[in-house]
């Protein structure tokens, strides 16, 4: 990167580490978003935001209006549309924008509220999550990181050379890649322990064998890799942790008034009152971050329910988020009271805890 690259970064991370100290709340309306955050970013990156034939505000798009259009020459070339910090980002936001943006052959489009920024490639095939390729943070993730992707999709020169398309196409492979792979791997834990290689057997009998001294025979590393296969919906190493424990049987999660609120969580010797599933969520996860640091984050994305995910940093990636206070992190709130409830155990059981020290009281 040259200096003026360098130059325009720190411009931009200064800018976004006076914001993230200063805290979001003062952008809870959408102009101040707008005049606070949008407009100065673009004129870092080069746009005249005083021309409107560069920067068009309130842009028609003949299908409704976009709050922003990027114009090279009379062609607008980026769409960004922005919402007050407050505001969640729903499937709704997104799929108008990226309606308007298709049908005027736009490129590039971003969704913001402030704190995260969305960008989209408005022409490519499928959903809106489909077409996302980027999403920050400025909350959680690193200023460098953000002020390079920013710079990278945005600066007016990339955008004039189409070299931000290019950019924008590698960060959406990269994307769909790791998106892919998410959901291969428990396919591919599945087929290993319902049909067992020579090699996987061996292995496991030898790390067997070190933890315990005593080296099992094939057969019972088979018979337990088939207990392991049965254990439908959960994690490989929910799984592994679980069969660890309980050799034989699957482990049930404790018996309860299915469908009633959780009035109580202890765990661990901590307890509280939490009054709903969300809450004793949010009071477990809680407990699991202060307990195990680092490995917080990579386990309790671990988590996922068939083909979706239930935690995530951003919400927009959930049908229905509900935050998680002080961990950064969002949990889908659109599950019935008895899925809920055994996600509870389940999170325990992830962090290689037993079920029995979660003890939950019911109204």
């Amino acid at each position: 990167m040259d200096d003026q690259g360098i130059m325009i970064e720190d411009r931009i991370k200064k800018l976004f580490d006076t914001c993230r100290s200063g805290g979001f709340q003062s952008f809870a309306s959408e102009e101040a978003v707008k005049q606070g955050l949008i407009l100065p970013v673009l004129q870092i990156l080069g746009w005249n935001v005083f021309d409107i034939n560069e920067v068009r505000p309130e842009y028609s798009s003949g299908r409704g209006r976009v709050d922003y259009a990027l114009l090279l020459g009379s062609q607008p070339a980026v769409f960004l549309e922005a919402k007050n910090a407050l505001a969640t980002l729903s499937g709704e936001h997104q799929e108008q924008l990226l309606n308007y943006a298709f049908h005027e052959g736009v490129k590039l489009a971003v969704l913001t509220n402030g704190a995260t920024w969305e960008f989209y490639l408005p022409l490519f095939s499928g959903n809106w999550q489909q077409r996302k390729v980027y999403t920050i943070d400025i909350e959680q993730q690193d200023i460098g990181e953000t002020a390079s992707i920013i710079n990278n999709l945005l600066n007016k020169s990339a955008v004039s050379s189409q070299e931000n398309q290019e950019y924008a196409k590698k960060l959406h492979q990269s994307r769909q890649r790791k998106a892919r792979i998410s959901d291969a791997l428990p396919q591919a834990w599945r087929s290993l322990v319902e049909k067992p290689s020579d090699a996987l057997i061996s292995l496991l009998a030898d790390e067997t064998e070190a933890i315990c001294g005593y080296k099992p025979d094939d057969g019972a590393v088979r018979e337990y890799l088939t207990t392991a296969s049965l254990l439908s919906g959960t994690s490989d190493v929910s799984a592994t942790r679980a069969i660890a424990r309980e050799r034989g049987r699957r482990p049930g999660v404790p018996t309860g008034p299915s469908g009633t609120r959780a009035r109580s969580v202890t765990l661990l010797g901590k307890r509280k009152e939490v009054n709903s599933w969300v809450g004793a969520i949010g009071f477990i996860c809680q407990v699991m971050k202060d307990r195990h640091g680092q490995r917080f984050e990579e386990t309790i994305l671990s988590i996922r329910a068939p083909r979706t995910p239930l935690f995530s940093k951003n919400p927009s990636d959930l049908r229905a988020p509900s935050e998680i206070a002080g961990t950064g992190f969002y949990v889908e709130n659109q599950q019935t009271a008895p899925k809920k409830r055994e996600l509870c155990y389940r999170i325990v059981e992830v962090f290689g805890h037993r079920q029995s020290e979660l003890q939950i009281d019911y109204h």
